[in-house]
């Protein structure tokens, strides 16, 4: 899995926080806001930020958990505690801040790379839930946060980390996959993916078989799921993590 270039917060000159809340993990939700201005260095505005939060605002650090440049850099903001940037939402989401006004400009290419695939390491990581949503500011605020630009991107964006972070699965397809399954193309991807995270399946064939089931249940058993061979929601959820765990290197 491809990552963007991340600034730790020595690397761009953090303050030190007042105070941290740790966020109890993963959460349901992922807002993205704008700075909505600012034309110096990335590295200024992300620091202007973090003073004008503490200084000016009186929190204990910056709001945002990370921040996206135009450039597609990250910067790492309070990453995993609670934010200040999402009133009444601060414990059930992290919060993604581009950085520029995108109410008059549109995001760079860059950015919005960027954007999708830091949400697909957040998914992979289980700092939010694998049916996590990217929400836009104004959806939950009276803001224009993040912007016009920003808001039309959402929708892309919020795909293309789903391509990123579940690689070799799909959207879950529905019903259950058990032995007998008429649904032979989900079959095969779960037979695939069984096989590349190191069980044994059987070949892809897209019949499930007793050897499928018993690569289900092992599966299963070591993702503390239920062993019943029965691929639902959860046991596709969890597959999902584990094949892009497989292919990223975190």
């Amino acid at each position: 899995m491809a990552f963007p270039p991340v600034s730790t917060r020595a690397a761009w000159g953090a303050r030190p926080p007042r105070a941290t809340q740790p966020l109890r993990l993963p959460v349901s939700e992922v807002v993205l806001h704008h700075t909505a201005g600012g034309t110096s260095s990335e590295t200024r505005q992300v620091r202007a930020a973090q003073d004008e939060h503490m200084d000016v605002r009186g929190w204990d650090d910056i709001a945002y958990n990370w921040l996206v440049g135009q450039s597609g850099r990250v910067f790492d903001g309070r990453i995993r505690n609670m934010g200040a940037a999402t009133k009444g939402r601060n414990d059930r989401s992290v919060a993604i801040c581009l950085i520029g006004d995108f109410d008059r400009n549109r995001p760079s290419a860059a950015a919005i790379s960027s954007v999708s695939e830091l949400y697909a390491r957040l998914i992979v990581r289980r700092i939010v839930t694998s049916r996590a949503t990217l929400i836009a500011h104004r959806d939950v605020a009276d803001t224009v946060c993040p912007g016009r630009f920003a808001v039309g991107l959402i929708d892309h964006m919020r795909r293309e980390a789903h391509v990123i972070a579940f690689p070799g699965l799909p959207r879950y397809p529905g019903g259950l996959l058990r032995v007998g399954s008429a649904n032979r193309s989900a079959t095969r991807r779960v037979q695939r993916a069984l096989t590349a995270i190191g069980f044994r399946p059987g070949p892809a064939d897209g019949i499930y078989g007793r050897l499928t089931a018993t690569a289900v249940r092992s599966f299963q058993a070591r993702a503390r799921l239920g062993a019943d061979g029965v691929v639902g929601p959860s046991t596709w959820a969890a597959l999902s993590r584990a094949v892009a765990l497989r292919s990223s290197p975190v």
